[in-house]
């Protein structure tokens, strides 16, 4: 056994029962130890004591400082980049040893002089110095590398430390050259035409600009030189000259290297001839489009149309004839093409009736082409006609009513003329009547219209025998005073109407006084009833109830009295309803009625002293609102009966666990409580009523009273989560889930202090039960700062390794099963590279990290590498270039397809959150974005992107200790809220978030540090308002078989703080999981300790259970023995 500084002075022990007689102690830390060694025969003492014992002191000092390597500080020429080949650059390096040790120097160059490979330029010396004389050969980019060491480290054939700078070997610069100075089109020219002068010069050196100057002289320009088009990289110029002559042109060219602005490295001067401006041809011009005969003609004509045009050039005029009308389809047609003939005869056919309009083009051939005109005329509205007979009268056929005669006066009749006419002309229709109505003489009821229909809307006076007539005419015979042809109808009968007798309506039966009345007592029914023709009306009275055996009964019967009255006996108390039917004796017989009315529900109560219904003033819960969903609470009716009756409580509830439909969930019952034992699922808003009766007033499908209570809150039962315990310690987690369950990924050093730290993983189900733990890297190697995503139905984990020196970056790929699949190196640069997140992107993966490849100046910078799905490299970029410490970015996709990179930065003074924007191919959007400006430290981003909102959660000090905190974000970063998310006294540290999509649960795994170690922990991102108000904690200082073992419990009240529980339970299993009688005893507020010894390998459950701070805490954690 050992005790001391490292095993936190308590005994611990280090090498277990064996017949070997010595122990190998490497210590780890300073200080007074002390070594305890049992002995025993196997005969005497059991193994769990000793025969004999001895206990030695030891005391060990600090280790003695390392010799450390040196470092190269600086690596610069005493000439900047660029130089021109010939130039001598003497390379200087800066390195510093903390020890004094000696320096050596070794110089490389690597360039276009050694095809591009490192080629060694100076030995190892102690001369930190290089001179480098450049050459031809060395023009283009080139890199000088120093490597360094103190003899105490790296061999000859490598480095302590190394510095690489870019530097630019440039060949002399040359003026460029003019080749070639051309005008299109070429001289002469005649003044107005559009000139474009094009100079063509080439520069001998990359890169150079050539810049060009144009200059004009000639008449325009008084014979002198004129700058037309001043410097600039354009090398052409347009010239429309203005005025006749001979001119110059002369281009200046340079490549601003040589000659100045006001020179030239070359130039070149053509002439060109301008002449005098031609005067231009004239088209033609057409006036005239005329017919030989005038319109109209008789379809079948012979027609010659004429145009009259003119040129005032004398050019020959070519022409096309163009027609519409209805031998074209009405479109227009060429009926002549180009020619020189100005005429064109149009022989028609009888068909061709119809307007037709003409159309003739001019053209000299020296303007327009074929398919367009110089001038144009038309000629519209040209008529061919054919003759036609004699029109002839319309003759009048029939007049007939809509409804046959006889009708009753007041009726509604239509009368129809039906007329024919040879030629199809509009006819016109004038009505006639005679009759009663019209003091029997002839009467214009509908004068001339198109309308062939007259409607006789009749009325109840106009009864007798009618004639009517009809005139037809269509306007082209006899005039309006007249007519062309008639038609009449005579005889048609209205009779006189008869009168109906209508039933009587009762709308009212009515007592003279209200129920509910006293049996014995006397009640006068009336009904209220009126005959529409005032006939007298005849009542019938029907009464049921307790006094006639609850049938019905004819009270009083048919008479003219609309009133009947009811006197009643004591002992008729009851229900009652009352029924009236009334007639006239014209429509139904005296065993029907014309109409009837009733009045249901009468009371008559006995005539004793009134029994009064009870009162519920107040329904209260026993937890005020909001609950948790799970809990159970207490519901008490407060009522009161002013008899002293007993009373009855029937409870209701409506909300999500009832489908928001009202439900008795405790029946009639004479208990005024009603304890709900809600469910972890019922998570949501309710309402409850209580109904109340005495059974002396209403039934049991009523109520005497009711009292409810609405917007009672259960919220969701979010727990938190202890994934992990044990006495190593647990970090950085990096948690993923999927439909079946989620995936932790994390560092360990459970395998021991040999290891450095190892991967592992553990795969839960959606309840947070442990399902798999699989140790990922086995290696005595350094490894942490796991990131797990689930994609394509794998798990992949990046994860940061030193196994080859430095550290780098590789990722594993598991199947479901966790198998793994394959391992990839992802980083190789010789400088470390730390803090991976990966994401998957269609089929590439995106990978932020830390790299310190630009040099300790920086302090780290943040990087992201995209690779396709075979791991192959596409592109990186540097997303932070500042000289300020960055680390621990997290990136995401987002809804609008862009990548975000989440990071932490001193910039500002203090550690804050930034984030930066890059589409697919890694190309910058916008400017780094701060998010957050506290004083006080913000570290540890975690960002994810779910729902149409940017979450993000991040460790901050601005409390005390650090706590998480949740910002979320729109999708333009306009913030929605920012919650504490935790708040215990220790550090919670390493968030990292995760959407459960079956679940719609955004998760956050952490590290909680307390000050005695580190474990992990899984809740929901949210609001610590919404979070259950308690919950407890376990860890384990040992987790060897048959070995002491020290439990500690710690217990979380509502405020996030330590708080000492009370009805305190812990169990375990399987038995051997605690071997001693020792129960859990308080060491402080909040925190309990067992000292125990574990029992044979496996598995070992611990539960505790308490209730913290007036909740229910309970949390259940296994360990494995080993």
């Amino acid at each position: 056994y050992l005790k001391g500084p490292s095993t936190g002075d308590a005994w611990q022990q280090v090498q277990d029962w064996s017949a070997t007689n010595f122990w190998d102690w490497v210590p780890a830390q300073q200080g007074d130890y002390e070594v305890n060694v049992w002995v025993r025969d196997g005969k005497h003492a059991g193994p769990d004591s000793w025969d004999a014992f001895k206990v030695t002191p030891f005391t060990v000092n600090p280790a003695p400082a390392p010799n450390e390597p040196p470092k190269v500080t600086s690596l610069a020429p005493d000439k900047a980049s660029p130089q021109n080949a010939g130039t001598t650059a003497v390379w200087t390096a800066s390195a510093t040893d903390t020890d004094g040790d000696a320096i050596y120097y070794r110089f490389f160059l690597k360039g276009p002089a050694t095809s591009n490979n490192w080629v060694e330029k100076r030995g190892w010396s102690t001369t930190p110095t290089w001179s480098w004389t450049t050459t031809a050969a060395d023009e283009g980019n080139n890199q000088v590398n120093v490597w360094i060491r103190d003899g105490n480290h790296a061999a000859s054939d490598s480095w302590d430390d190394f510095k690489v700078v870019d530097y630019v070997v440039t060949g002399p610069n040359l003026p460029p050259v003019f080749n070639s100075l051309t005008p299109n089109p070429t001289s002469p020219q005649n003044v107005g035409a559009t000139i474009r002068w094009t100079a063509d010069a080439t520069d001998p050196n990359p890169g150079d600009v050539v810049q060009y100057k144009f200059h004009l002289k000639g008449p325009s320009t008084g014979g002198a030189w004129q700058v037309v088009q001043e410097w600039s990289t354009k090398n052409w110029w347009d010239w429309k000259p203005s005025q006749q002559g001979d001119y110059e042109v002369n281009v200046w060219i340079r490549d601003g290297k040589h000659a100045g602005a006001d020179s030239w490295d070359a130039y070149k001067i053509t002439p060109f001839k301008v002449n005098p401006a031609p005067t231009p041809n004239r088209p033609p011009t057409v006036t005239a489009l005329t017919p030989n005969r005038p319109s109209p003609q008789i379809a079948g004509a012979t027609i010659t149309w004429t145009a009259t045009a003119s040129d005032p050039d004398g050019d020959p005029i070519l022409y096309r004839f163009w027609m519409k009308g209805p031998a074209t389809g009405n479109v227009w047609k060429v009926v002549r093409d180009w020619s020189n003939s100005r005429t064109w005869t149009w022989s028609t056919s009888p068909g061709d009736i119809g307007q037709y309009d003409f159309c003739v083009y001019v053209r000299d051939g020296k303007h327009q082409p074929a398919g367009r005109y110089d001038d144009c005329t038309g000629y519209r509205g040209y008529h061919l006609i054919t003759i036609r007979p004699p029109n002839q009268p319309p003759v009048a056929t029939a007049l007939l009513p809509s409804w046959s005669s006889p009708q009753v006066a007041g009726s509604t009749i239509t009368w129809t003329a039906f007329a024919a006419d040879p030629d199809m002309d509009l006819l016109f229709f004038k009505f006639w009547l005679r009759g009663p109505a019209t003091g029997n003489v002839w009467k214009v009821v509908r004068d001339w219209s198109t309308s062939n229909i007259w409607t006789w809307s009749t009325s109840s006076g106009d009864a007798g025998l009618y004639d009517v007539y009809v005139y037809v005419r269509d306007g082209k015979h006899n005039p309006p005073t007249s007519y062309d042809s008639s038609k009449g109808y005579g005889g048609y009968l209205l009779t006189a109407p008869v009168p109906v007798n209508r039933p009587p309506v009762v709308t009212a039966i009515a007592p003279n006084r209200p129920s509910p009345q006293t049996s014995g007592g006397t009640i006068t029914w009336t009904a209220s009833a009126s005959d529409p023709d005032g006939d007298p009306i005849l009542y019938r009275f029907w009464f049921r109830g307790p006094s006639t055996g609850n049938a019905w009964k004819v009270v009083q019967d048919w008479s003219n009295s609309r009133t009947w009255t009811w006197s009643s006996a004591s002992g008729d108390a009851g229900l009652y309803d009352v029924y009236v039917y009334v007639r006239d004796g014209k429509h139904e017989p005296a065993t029907r009625y014309d109409s009837a009315v009733g009045f249901g529900g009468y009371q008559l109560t006995p005539p004793v002293t009134i029994n009064r219904p009870p009162t519920v003033t107040a329904l209260s819960p026993s937890r005020p609102s909001p609950q948790t969903a799970g809990s159970t609470v207490a519901w008490t009716a407060t009522a009161s009966d002013p008899d002293g009756d007993p009373i009855l409580y029937r409870f209701w509830l409506r909300g999500p666990s009832t489908g928001n439909a009202w439900k008795v969930v405790q029946d009639w019952s004479n208990s005024r409580t009603w304890t709900w034992a809600s469910a972890p699922g019922d998570a949501g808003e309710y309402s409850l009523y209580v109904y109340v009766r005495d059974g002396k007033h209403e039934p049991a499908t009523r109520y005497d009273s009711a009292t409810g209570y609405s917007g009672y809150q259960l919220i969701r039962s979010w727990g938190i989560y202890q994934l992990t315990s044990g006495d190593a310690a647990q970090d950085r987690p990096s948690l993923v889930s999927s439909a079946d369950g989620h995936l932790l990924a994390y560092q360990s050093w459970e395998a021991g202090d040999s290891y450095n730290g190892d991967i592992f993983l553990k795969m839960f189900d959606l309840g947070w039960s442990e399902i798999q733990k699989v140790r990922a890297t086995t290696d005595p190697a350094y490894q942490d700062t796991p990131s797990a995503i689930f994609a394509d139905g794998y798990y992949y984990v990046a994860y940061v390794s030193d196994e080859t020196g430095n550290w780098d970056i590789f990722v594993k790929k598991y199947d479901r099963n966790l198998n793994l699949i394959e391992t990839k190196r992802l980083t190789t640069s010789p400088t470390d590279q730390d803090s991976p997140s990966l994401i998957r992107v269609g089929s590439d993966f995106y990978l932020a990290y830390q790299s310190w490849e630009t040099g300790s100046t920086f302090g780290g910078d943040i990087f992201v590498e995209r690779f396709n799905s075979a791991w192959t490299p596409l592109r990186k970029v540097r997303v932070t270039n500042e000289a300020s410490y960055q680390d621990k970015p997290s990136i995401a996709l987002g809804a609008d397809d862009r990548i975000y990179v989440a990071y932490a930065s001193d910039e500002s003074g203090n550690m804050d959150v930034f984030v930066r924007k890059y589409d697919r191919n890694l190309n910058s959007l916008e400017p780094k974005r701060r998010i957050t400006t506290s004083s006080s430290n913000q570290d540890h981003p975690s960002l994810i992107i779910q729902n149409g909102e940017l979450d993000l959660v991040y460790s901050s000090d601005e409390a005390g200790s650090y706590d998480l905190y949740l910002e979320r974000f729109n999708p333009g970063w306009s913030p929605i809220e920012r919650v504490r998310v935790t708040g215990t006294p220790g550090d919670e540290v390493y968030p990292s978030l995760s959407f459960s999509p079956s679940e719609g649960i955004l998760w956050v795994a952490y590290v909680l540090q307390d000050g005695v170690g580190g474990n992990i922990f899984v809740q929901p991102a949210a609001s610590l308002d919404l979070m259950a108000s308690c919950w407890a904690s376990m860890d384990f200082s040992a987790t060897r078989a048959n070995s002491p073992f020290t439990l500690t419990v710690k217990f979380y009240g509502p405020s996030g703080a330590l708080t000492d529980p009370t009805s305190l339970r812990l169990t375990w299993s399987p038995a051997d999981a605690h071997l001693t009688g020792s129960t859990l005893r308080k060491v402080s507020t909040g925190t309990y300790r067992l000292d125990s010894r574990l029992g044979s390998p496996g598995p070992k459950t611990f539960t505790v259970s308490a209730t913290v701070g007036g909740c229910r805490a309970e949390s259940a954690v296994t360990v494995l023995v080993a």
